[in-house]
C-alpha cells in the first residue's frame, strides 16, 4: 500500500490533506514540524512526502535533504505559499519530484501523486 506523509506547520492543512488521501484509499500520516516529519519518515517509510517549505525549526528544504538521505527513492512534493525561483531550483537539485504553490488544488495534488505512484509501480515492475 502506498504511504503518504503530509508535513505542514498549519495543523488544519496537514490534517485536511491526510484525510483527503485516506478517503482515496491511501495510508497517510501528518506532521506539523520538520523534526516530527523525519521521525515519521524513519518509522513509517512513506513513499511520497507532501512537504511545506516554510516552517519553524527545520525548513522544508532541510527536511527534503534529510528525507532523501534516508531513502533517495522517496518522492517529495514541495508546497509553498511563496513562489520563489531560487527555492524551486534548490528543491529540484535536492531531488524534489514536484513543486506546487498554495493555495493548492486537491485535484492537482492527486494528479501529481498518481503520476508519482505510477513511477513507483513502474520501478517495482522493472525490478521483477
Amino acid at each position: 500500500m502506498i504511504k503518504f506523509l503530509v508535513v505542514d506547520d498549519e495543523k488544519g492543512v496537514s490534517e485536511q490533506l491526510k484525510e483527503f488521501l485516506e478517503k482515496r484509499g491511501y495510508k497517510a500520516f501528518a506532521a506539523t514540524s520538520g523534526e516530527k516529519a523525519l521521525e515519521l519518515t524513519k518509522k513509517e517509510k512513506p513513499h511520497i512526502v507532501i512537504l511545506d517549505i516554510r516552517m519553524p525549526g527545520l525548513s522544508g528544504i532541510e527536511v527534503l535533504r534529510e528525507v532523501k538521505k534516508l531513502n533517495h527513492k522517496t518522492r517529495v512534493i514541495m508546497l509553498t505559499g511563496y513562489e520563489d525561483e531560487r527555492t524551486r531550483s534548490i528543491s529540484q537539485e535536492l531531488g524534489a519530484s514536484a513543486y506546487m504553490t498554495k493555495p493548492y488544488n486537491f485535484d492537482e495534488i492527486l494528479k501529481t501523486a498518481r503520476r508519482l505512484i505510477n513511477e513507483i509501480y513502474d520501478e517495482e515492475a522493472k525490478k521483477g
